[in-house]
């Protein structure tokens, strides 16, 4: 019987790199991007819930450059428009 199954290292079940490896969560840039890990893998951002977004921008364990990309994607879609100001007489 040829048994071609391995052993499962500590390193496959995730606990000395939770990531798996991967150094950056985020592929793209704030304009567009999409996640390499997680439940939205390869989504892209417009389709991804924005409550997930927010929940990866204030409790994820991301890197600084991936939780930059998130807070500046969320900030320029949720920005307030200016009020516009009444011109003087």
């Amino acid at each position: 019987m040829n048994n071609n199954n391995r052993n499962i290292t500590n390193g496959d079940r995730g606990r000395s790199n939770p990531n798996h490896g991967i150094s950056n969560m985020i592929i793209g840039n704030k304009e567009k991007f999409t996640l390499a890990l997680g439940k939205y893998a390869f989504v892209p951002c417009e389709e991804i819930p924005e409550s997930y977004l927010f929940w990866l921008r204030d409790k994820a364990n991301l890197n600084p450059s991936d939780r930059s990309v998130i807070k500046a994607y969320l900030n320029k879609k949720y920005k307030k428009p200016k009020k516009q100001r009444k011109p003087k007489k």
